[in-house]
């Protein structure tokens, strides 16, 4: 029942930027009868090779979808939730872990894991794969069959089409023949060590495998494509994200110590811990392995209180534990770090959801967009293809950044000279991107529609294809997070009669089509403090 219940704490609303191009991958599958093995979304790495290592995710992602649309990606994140603390539940139980700890235990868990596996992306799945490893390898340390490793070849086989976390269970696999034979149980450590290796030919033989190892293998710190992920960002003490989570590795080491004759438990919070030392999203697959060793460590506390007579200290202690590592993560790093956006729908707040329904009533035309919207892009298959996206490392190869994604997002000359090579007519960006900021202080870049989060631009040499159409353009109407680049401008433009009349123009025309787009509202603010009596004199219009 504590694991349903919990579950319900990943029941937030489909929000994050790639899932919308594992949606779509899972959409051509079913449209193409078939894996892409090429790309097909993009114009910058269109036919470039993709070995998707997370086919069968975005398939299981795409059907919950077209069952239930946003609501039934959620429903299918509380689900696989719900299977993720059950498995672990379950191996808590199987190592003598009583009610209070255990619930204890999930609390902790499940609040520390929130915030990685309810984004509906791969890893949710992968997840619970992690999850059903960890209780497998107790089953197998703890009963009497000696073939219960083999039970790990198929898991993993099936795991590795979900998700790269599979590379794990190799780890897992690892530590159970290694507590064997630090218990000398001899037969079931040679079954572990013969399906290890069963498991690890499986990886070097198959596709997926290959390229999860290959990444593996090939990680670089240095690399363009990590510095611009913030998920791969090395972690550092200085960094309060990390404070409890690593105590919690400090605590379940300490736990797999107590664990005595069952080494397993401290070899799987060792593997936790060497993960989650490294990087943030391996923060969360560390916690889960570290999970049984935390729950052998709140036994032993309920343990030592019914010794000592404390029986209702001994029933509150796993409860209470749970709640203070509650309290102490949002103390240190508050929300939204923990998400909290309840909800059965999609939240569209991010995505360019009202400037994208102009760009379709365009001519055609290529349009160069930042990689955080480019999945949702694809999803709502933008005409033309994308520029970018998620899928750094997957297609988007170091060449890529560095030739045409740095470029753009750093200089004007960049700017233009990729879109030269692509023959970009459009681009659509949001406003505080780096690529958006970009095109809002380029003159050869003009608004065509500024929305709550993005703006729509079009090339200056291609502008007729907006204004024979009859829609009016924004060339004045810009703004800026550089704030002495938003000061120049606005000086500048009302220091002539002219241009200030076109900017009153410009900024009816702008409230009437959407009084709450961000560059409307962000210049209002700074018309009120630098040019009050121009915009005090706009106001008195409106008024009348």
């Amino acid at each position: 029942m504590s694991s349903f219940l919990l579950s319900w704490l990943y029941a937030i609303r489909v929000w994050c930027p790639d899932v919308w191009w594992h949606l779509a991958t899972g959409r051509w599958m079913v449209e193409n009868g078939q894996i892409p093995a090429t790309d097909p979304f993009s114009f910058t790495a269109a036919g470039q090779p993709w070995i998707d290592v997370n086919w069968a995710s975005d398939l299981v992602l795409y059907a919950a979808w077209a069952a239930g649309g946003a609501a039934g990606v959620v429903l299918l994140k509380v689900a696989l939730a719900w299977g993720l603390l059950g498995a672990l539940g379950t191996a808590l139980r199987r190592l003598g872990v009583g009610a209070g700890a255990g619930i204890g235990t999930l609390v902790m868990v499940a609040f520390v894991l929130q915030p990685r596996y309810s984004m509906a992306r791969p890893s949710t799945l992968g997840g619970v794969f992690l999850a059903v490893a960890v209780c497998l390898a107790v089953w197998t340390f703890t009963s009497t069959r000696r073939w219960g490793a083999w039970l790990f070849v198929p898991l993993l086989l099936c795991w590795q089409q979900f998700h790269p976390s599979s590379i794990v269970g190799l780890a897992i696999l690892g530590a159970v023949a290694a507590g064997f034979v630090l218990v000398r149980r001899w037969p079931e450590a040679a079954h572990a060590g013969g399906a290890l290796l069963v498991a690890a030919g499986a990886f070097v033989a198959t596709p997926q495998g290959r390229q999860i190892l290959g990444h593996f293998l090939t990680y670089q710190e240095d690399s363009l494509i990590v510095a611009r992920t913030m998920e791969w960002a090395p972690l550092r003490l200085s960094m309060p994200l990390v404070w409890v989570p690593w105590a919690l590795f400090a605590a379940a080491v300490a736990g797999g110590i107590l664990a005595r004759k069952r080494p397993l438990v401290l070899g799987m919070a060792l593997v936790g811990a060497a993960l989650g030392m490294r990087f943030t999203r391996h923060l969360y697959p560390g916690i889960l392995l570290a999970a049984p060793a935390l729950g052998i460590l709140a036994q032993t506390g309920v343990d030592w209180l019914q010794r000592k007579g404390w029986a209702l200290g001994a029933a509150a202690l796993g409860p209470a534990a749970g709640v203070a590592v509650v309290v102490a993560n949002l103390a240190i790093v508050p929300l939204p770090v923990f998400h909290n956006n309840f909800g059965f729908d999609a939240d569209l707040a991010a995505y360019p959801h009202d400037t994208l329904p102009v760009l379709r009533t365009l001519p055609p035309g290529r349009a160069m967009n930042d990689y955080g919207i480019g999945g949702y892009l694809i999803w709502e298959r933008v005409p033309g293809g994308v520029f970018f996206d998620g899928r750094s490392g997957q297609v988007f190869t170091e060449a890529h950044f560095r030739d045409l994604y740095r470029p753009v997002e750093t200089s004007s000359a960049g700017l233009e000279r990729v879109a030269d090579q692509f023959e970009v007519v459009y681009g659509i960006s949001k406003v505080k991107s780096h690529v958006g900021n970009q095109m809002m202080k380029s003159p050869e870049w003009v608004p065509v529609r500024h929305g709550q989060t993005s703006s729509l631009f079009v090339r200056r040499a291609e502008a007729h294809r907006v204004t024979d159409g009859g829609r009016a353009l924004y060339p004045l109407l810009r703004w800026s997070a550089e704030a002495a680049w938003t000061r120049a401008h606005y000086d500048a433009v009302l220091a002539d009669p002219e241009t200030s009349r076109q900017l009153r123009a410009e900024f009816l025309h702008a409230l009437r089509e959407d009084p709450d787009a961000l560059v409307v509202r962000r210049t209002h603010a700074h018309l009120a403090s630098s040019h009050p009596s121009w915009l005090e004199a706009l106001e008195r219009d409106l008024r009348r």
